[in-house]
């Protein structure tokens, strides 16, 4: 198949470090608690939210995706919606396969944790192979394994992906108000849909898992893409002070939920939380996609090591609870560095999160790199450095 003919590149180096960011919240939820003294309710808070950077990853992929296909759409007044199933199952597929592997065959085989395997495969293997992994989650709850459990959001964003594109092709010329339109009847029939799941109380994590329900991260995210691509942030966000705002704004809107009962508890709560998250990651990708982005945040979040680390941030996400409770067995034997003590909660922290990147590291370079040469072959923008 030939390559496409001298494609555009589109490459934010800042919102690979913010996508890192949103790994490093959820690490945070799945490490050990924080001991009680000093800044530990602080970090406690974080630990116990930090699921909400699975959110930020949602709208992230949103506003690439769509953005891609917007700009495919405008550089070529077409879009070709075979390509975009075959960059994504050679971006998505190859890992997630393996991770697969892992949880059905190798980490069972070592008895890690200790589940029988046909407890697993009974009600899991055929959901997750053809991503539907989180109506499985939704039906039976989370898979007794350090890695299926976090599949479920890959089966959310593989059935994200096989609408967007037809949603897109169908939106691109239209008005600016009619996407508007269409995203806010989507919006507003998840609400309807989470309202009735609150009130026949589906129990957790079905409301967590099933994005049909709470699909605002992705709204939001498609909503800035076509704002970005109509040269429109610069108008929305006209200055960098207002662009500095928005990201404090950003933080401010995600931080807003947490006074409150968190998602397990099935709280009414969940019916704003959401839009919060959302309208939170939102601001951020408006303040930092549009040409008003500020200099220093910028900087930081686009610099090397960080746009590295979000780089390999699937990776870093399918990997991290594996590492986590792997050094935790390792470090078991040892009560001068257990995670009740700050000292011990440290070390456990930096050897996880050391573990982590040095995996997905060895994943991108040998398991999806080779993966990711062939997809370039079937875009018309690049969205990587050159």
């Amino acid at each position: 198949m030939p390559a496409a003919p001298s494609p555009d590149r589109f490459y934010l180096p800042q919102l690979d470090g913010l996508r890192f960011v949103a790994f490093l919240l959820v690490f945070s939820h799945h490490l050990p608690q924080a001991p009680d003294s000093g800044p530990g309710a602080a970090i406690r808070t974080v630990q116990a939210w930090g699921w909400s950077g699975v959110e930020l990853f949602f709208a992230l992929s949103a506003f690439l995706v769509t953005a891609l296909l917007l700009k495919e759409h405008a550089a070529t007044g077409r879009m070709s919606v075979w390509r975009f199933y075959v960059r994504r199952a050679l971006r998505i597929w190859p890992l997630y396969y393996f991770a697969l592997l892992l949880g059905f065959a190798a980490l069972p085989a070592l008895r890690v944790p200790d589940v029988p395997w046909h407890e697993l495969a009974d009600r899991f293997l055929f959901a997750f192979v053809v991503f539907a992994g989180n109506v499985a989650t939704a039906v039976h709850s989370y898979p007794p394994s350090y890695v299926l459990n976090l599949l479920w959001s890959v089966s959310a964003e593989e059935q994200f992906y096989l609408v967007l594109p037809l949603a897109a092709l169908s939106l691109a010329r239209a008005r600016l108000a009619t996407w508007v339109s269409v995203l806010a009847a989507a919006s507003l029939a998840g609400l309807a849909l989470r309202a009735f799941a609150l009130h026949a109380h589906w129990p957790h994590p079905a409301l967590w898992v099933l994005q049909f329900a709470r699909p605002d991260a992705f709204l939001v995210g498609i909503l800035v893409a076509v704002l970005h691509v109509r040269g429109r942030l610069g108008s929305v966000v006209a200055s960098r002070a207002a662009a500095g705002a928005l990201a404090v704004a950003g933080v401010l809107a995600v931080a807003s939920i947490t006074p409150f009962p968190n998602l397990h508890t099935g709280s009414w709560h969940a019916l704003w939380q959401y839009p919060a998250i959302a309208a939170g990651a939102g601001a951020l990708l408006l303040a930092l996609a549009g040409p008003h982005a500020p200099p220093a945040l910028v900087a930081v979040l686009g610099s090397r090591p960080l746009a590295w680390l979000g780089k390999i941030s699937f990776g870093l996400y399918v990997y991290h609870y594996l590492c986590v409770r792997a050094v935790t067995a390792a470090l078991a034997p040892w009560p001068a560095v257990a995670p009740a003590t700050w000292a011990g909660w440290i070390v456990h922290a930096l050897a996880a999160l050391g573990c982590v990147v040095a995996v997905a590291a060895l994943s991108y370079r040998f398991l999806e790199r080779p993966f990711l040469e062939m997809k370039a072959r079937y875009e018309w923008i690049r969205s990587r450095p050159a």
